[in-house]
């Protein structure tokens, strides 16, 4: 049986990543890993046992932490599965923003900007563009598939999140460039995203290669798979 791949589902892992609750609960697991069950670790952060465990059930579903049982209770630790090495690489660079730096009140909320740049695979799309060469908005619009307003919203994702820069130019048009990320996790996503495939959908629903996202002339979104009619919704 070969390897499962996170990188195909890296935007949906990142929407997952972006919660409060979540990162919270994975910064948890990671200070005390396979030390406090799900009780000891929602008395740690304050929160209620059953919204703890849907967010560890949550966390682990995308190969970024494991579970141990032991009778009664379940204690999450750092023992992932070794068939996803993308999940693991993105749980350690977790670990060592966590060890790193000296997380202030408002952690969550940064790094949840942070997340919202690959939460999208058009914002992949662009990324992968961006690293061929400098663009303006017209080449991320061919990149991506969506219209320049939307890439004008996907751009600001990016822009937030330090991931690229922009140049305007005496004739008051736009080149876009891809910057280097100073946030360690921000490193591995970008990384991810670079080193993976165009598959970034699941494989019940397509991979970017047969599917795009496109909008008709009322502003309406859809999927359309090339050479089919495009259905909207």
């Amino acid at each position: 049986m070969g390897k499962r791949k996170l990188s195909p589902t890296l935007w949906r892992t990142c929407r997952v990543l972006m919660n409060e609750v979540r990162l919270r609960l994975l910064w948890a697991v990671v200070r005390y890993a396979d030390q406090l069950n799900v009780t000891g670790i929602s008395r740690e952060l304050g929160m209620p046992q059953p919204i703890a465990t849907m967010g560890l059930r949550a966390l682990q579903a995308r190969g970024l932490i494991g579970v141990r049982r032991e009778r009664y209770s379940v204690y999450y630790n750092l023992k992932t599965d070794r068939s996803l090495p993308e999940a693991t690489r993105l749980r350690e660079a977790f670990r060592r923003y966590f060890e790193s730096t000296e997380l202030t009140d408002d952690w969550t909320a940064q790094m949840m900007v942070m997340l919202k740049a690959f939460t999208h695979f058009n914002r992949l799309a662009m990324l992968r563009r961006l690293a061929v060469g400098e663009a303006t908005k017209a080449d991320l619009e061919k990149a991506s598939g969506v219209v320049v307003k939307t890439v004008e919203h996907h751009l600001r994702c990016l822009s937030r999140a330090g991931l690229i820069e922009v140049q305007e130019t005496s004739g008051g048009v736009s080149i876009y460039r891809l910057a280097k990320p100073s946030h360690l996790v921000a490193q591995e996503l970008l990384r991810q995203t670079l080193e993976g495939d165009e598959s970034y959908f699941n494989a019940t629903t397509g991979s970017e290669k047969d599917l795009r996202l496109v909008h008709d002339n009322n502003g309406n979104r859809g999927f359309i798979k090339l050479d089919t009619r495009p259905i909207y919704d």
